[in-house]
């Protein structure tokens, strides 16, 4: 998975960033993405999409989105539980 491309020097840097900025993310959506990662090799491409969605659906109807929105809205940062 790729979501940003820097020069090598700044690698560590940018790995850092993106770490520290995935640990504050809903478990949620972390749990299902390193599933999703971990899954999508074994699968063709209609398997995946499928996979995907069911994925989706879980965490839309997470409490952990309620709460995310909530934090947005209230201006302060998200208590997930990974529920």
């Amino acid at each position: 998975m790729v979501n940003k491309v820097v020069p090598h020097e700044e690698l560590n840097l940018a790995t850092k960033d993106w770490l520290k900025k995935s640990s504050r993310m809903r478990r949620c959506r972390s749990r299902w993405r390193k599933e999703v990662c971990r899954n999508f090799s074994k699968m063709d491409l209609g398997q995946a999409l499928d996979y995907e969605a069911h994925a989706i659906g879980i965490c839309v109807n997470s409490e952990d989105r309620v709460e995310g929105f909530k934090a947005f809205l209230e201006k302060r940062e998200p208590n997930f539980l990974g529920k």
